[in-house]
């Protein structure tokens, strides 16, 4: 058998040579895409509220595994999936996770041998354009900076996705698919994650899993390994080393950005589910022709703020979208392009943001137009945002997955205490603009919770006690304690 170091090695040098021969087939896409996730919130919002001054400071998944036809009779065996062969193979590889003392890794027997290639679907990039516009606009509040990567989010719902069922499936699909199936959002992220994937953009997925709280079908975990390359840690939810490694595993993700994101595990809580994304690409040397110090700023509220600008004058792209005008600026060595829109003079930014749908902001950027006589003067800036998702997800259609609905069903994840729901979906993120290029970073936390929390009883006051016979249910004995001097 081998060695846990011996498998990780193994697995990683096969998840990689497997990026790399897989990202030689699918460079043809567009653009669009691939700016989508890192440009979409800062586009609007860089050029236009007050920002504070600083310095700068991936996955294939070609198999096609279906949770719906199977059977979700048998959870994962911690105990077999540990003590067994490791037999691994390409189709399980998963992001490297962090030395993790006392936790399991319930991936290293999951097995998966289909390899039926994915691939990005036309009606799916568009209802995840509109998505994911639609998600911002709910998102963001005015007088408030804001960066919000919809594309974490939408990876740790479609992972969580895999454990839905019946009209909490429907209401998931509708709003994470445009009405698609679940094997047609999982395959369609897979290549989306493949497509945009690589070194200057890196995706990492990962199923935390309360010990004794929860019994994880192994469906579930393999469509999550095919799909999502995602690891799956079995922790102790009552020790509190778990929020610390959960931590660490999402800072080495995000190359140091996010930090200390889980603050607490709480006694309903049953399994965390995590993407972290990062982004990191500089701009052409000869693209920035000088730096700016004190500039003004003209801030939101009314009020200025003394700027550093930096002078882009390399290959860009004008766009138009609505009544804004805009730029989409390319880095280095890299399918990846900032996008700057200002809205019309006079318009409200968030208003602006509100007008646009996803195929007008697909138009604009597949439109754009170069400009080589075009001088763009960016503020260098850094911002960070910790959001609340529950609501804004809520006002999209997907209230029925969430604890306070009653409804929720997440009978394909496996079974717990009580009825499974998610409790919370949390992201953080941050971003930092400087005349060197940029850097982005986020996670995404889908806390699963059950509603069979361990509630406390304390007889400590007058209280009616007896002694039952079980077969009829009648007091045998019964009586009042009501003094105990």
């Amino acid at each position: 058998m081998k060695s846990i170091d011996e498998f990780k090695n193994s697995v990683y040098e096969k998840a990689a040579d497997r990026k790399r021969t897989n990202r030689l087939r699918r460079k043809t896409i567009t653009a669009a895409v691939c700016c989508l996730c890192v440009a979409l919130a800062v586009s609007f919002i860089s050029g236009i509220i007050p920002l504070k001054s600083g310095n700068i400071a991936g996955t294939d998944n070609s198999s096609d595994y279906s949770t719906d036809n199977k059977s979700k009779d048998e959870s994962v065996d911690v105990e077999s999936s540990n003590n067994g062969e490791n037999n691994s193979t390409d189709e399980t590889s998963k992001t490297n996770p962090l030395p993790m003392a006392g936790i399991t890794d319930l991936m290293a027997g999951i097995v998966n041998t289909n390899t039926e290639e994915c691939s990005l679907d036309d009606e799916l990039l568009a209802s995840t354009a509109d998505f994911y516009l639609n998600f911002v606009k709910a998102v963001a509040k005015k007088g408030e900076n804001l960066i919000f990567s919809p594309a974490s989010a939408h990876f740790a719902l479609a992972m969580t996705t895999n454990g839905a069922a019946n009209d909490t499936l429907t209401a998931m699909e509708n709003v994470l698919a445009g009405g698609k199936s679940i094997t047609s959002l999982n395959r369609f992220m897979a290549a989306y994650a493949d497509e945009i994937s690589g070194d200057h953009l890196k995706i990492a997925n990962s199923l935390w899993i309360g010990e004794g709280r929860v019994s994880v079908y192994e469906d579930f975990l393999k469509a999550n390994a095919a799909y999502y390359n995602a690891g799956a840690f079995y922790a102790d939810f009552d020790n509190d080393e778990t929020i610390n490694s959960i931590n660490a595993w999402i800072e080495q993700h995000t190359d140091g950005m996010i930090k200390d994101m889980l603050e607490e595990i709480e006694d309903a809580h049953i399994m965390f589910l995590i993407n972290a994304i990062t982004f990191e690409a500089e701009w052409n040397e000869d693209s920035i022709s000088g730096v700016l110090e004190d500039r003004t700023f003209n801030n939101y509220d009314g009020t200025t703020s003394t700027v550093t600008e930096f002078m882009y004058t390399g290959n860009s792209k004008s766009l138009t979208v609505g009544d804004g005008n805009g730029v989409l600026m390319p880095y280095k060595d890299c399918n990846f392009s900032f996008a700057a829109i200002l809205p019309g003079e006079g318009t409200d930014v968030y208003d602006f943001l509100a007008s646009i749908n996803g195929d007008a902001f697909i138009n604009a950027v597949k439109s754009a137009e170069n400009n080589h006589s075009t001088d763009i003067f960016l503020p260098e800036f850094e911002t960070a945002s910790s959001l609340k998702l529950k609501d804004p997800l809520s006002d999209l259609g997907m209230g029925i997955a969430f604890a306070d609905s009653g409804a929720a069903d997440f009978t394909k994840l496996g079974t717990a205490r009580g009825q499974i729901s998610i409790g919370s979906v949390n992201q953080d993120a941050a971003i930092s603009v400087t005349r060197v290029g940029t850097k982005a970073s986020a996670a995404t936390i889908v806390a699963m919770v059950d509603e069979c929390v361990h509630d406390t009883v304390y007889f400590n006051r007058p209280f009616v006690y007896a002694i039952i016979d079980n077969t009829t249910g009648l007091p045998v004995f019964i009586g009042i304690c009501a003094d105990m001097g």
